[in-house]
């Protein structure tokens, strides 16, 4: 009898052998090993699946059937994965504050992970995301291996992470050899999950500031200190609220990168992107420009921001290429 071949199980595995050539996969570090809107025009294309040490966390973006589950969850456990959650997230409103056990022996304290010299803490349980971005691991990278700031002696260095969630861009910075850095999030908690992953990587206290608020809010403070900085870092979310504003990519970016470009020093990087389908590259660079237009500075681009090829952008879809930015250096 001819044995019945799964085509969503065949789509999992093509994706996991071409994982096998990322550096990152035998180094057991954090790694998307599926990107489904990359990597398929089938159902699949609703799927995200993200190796966390020995554990999965699977995000839906649509409503998938039993069977597709079974499949996931087949080809995860066929891999020595020991459990997988699954987060639903629909296109419209937000997810679930608790996630889906898809199968196995989930842990609900939290995980260390390591990425290149960074170790990190993820949560498989109880929140809307497990605490770091894979999308931005070649930033990370950049930060720790090549980041040579122009503006100062890279122990002088004075940086600032806004939107800064789970501070991870933050350690990558201080393990660079930063003097000082400053984070800052909207969220108090996630401002609190910044400050252990500072102290895992055994960071020095004293060269640290974690600080929740608004950003729109703190960037003018700053100013009126005279608190200025050679590398301000920001991703900001698509849209979020505050206490006293609405914030959206689609109108407010340029707003935002004046009030940064005011607090960076000539001569100094701001490393920005946006995570946003909806936002053309050459819509966002002029927005910078205008940014700049309105004080009175200058911007050249000293590197792109893209996305790694564990997000690769085969099919063409639209929202599969949402990462986009630079690093651009200032000058009057």
């Amino acid at each position: 009898m001819k044995e019945t071949i799964n085509p969503d199980a065949q789509i999992l595995e093509a994706a996991w052998k071409q994982r096998e050539n990322d550096p990152l996969f035998n180094q057991d570090a954090p790694l998307r090993i599926f990107f489904g809107p990359g990597e398929t025009d089938q159902f699949l294309k609703n799927v995200a699946i993200d190796r966390l040490g020995s554990y999965a966390w699977v995000t839906l973006w649509e409503t998938v059937s039993p069977a597709l589950k079974s499949t996931i969850a087949d080809f995860l456990s066929g891999h020595r994965f020991k459990g997988a959650v699954i987060l639903h997230r629909p296109e419209q409103g937000l997810p679930p504050p608790t996630t889906e056990i898809l199968f196995g022996e989930v842990p609900a304290e939290p995980l260390i992970v390591r990425e290149h010299r960074m170790r990190l803490e993820v949560h498989l349980r109880g929140s809307r995301h497990p605490g770091i971005f894979l999308d931005h691991e070649p930033l990370r990278y950049f930060l720790q291996t090549q980041w040579k700031p122009s503006s100062a002696p890279l122990a002088q260095a004075r940086v600032l992470n806004l939107f800064a969630y789970t501070g991870s861009l933050s350690v990558a910075a201080a393990l660079a050899g930063a003097g000082y850095v400053h984070t800052t999030d909207l969220s108090k908690t996630t401002i609190e999950w910044a400050e252990r992953n500072w102290a895992l990587n055994e960071l020095p206290k004293d060269q640290a500031r974690f600080e929740w608020g608004d950003t729109f809010d703190l960037l003018p403070k700053l100013k009126k200190r005279n608190e200025l900085f050679d590398l301000i870092i920001m991703d900001p979310p698509s849209f979020s609220r505050g206490k006293r504003r609405v914030f959206s990519t689609q109108k407010d970016l340029i707003e935002l990168h004046a009030l940064a470009l005011q607090v960076l020093k000539p001569g100094g990087e701001l490393a920005t992107s946006i995570n946003s389908a909806s936002v053309p590259r050459d819509r966002f660079w002029s927005q910078i420009l205008d940014a700049a237009n309105q004080t009175r500075c200058r911007v050249q681009k000293v590197q792109n921001i893209e996305q790694p090829s564990s997000f690769p952008c085969t099919f063409g879809f639209p929202d599969s290429k949402y990462l986009k930015g630079w690093i651009v250096r200032k000058s009057e």
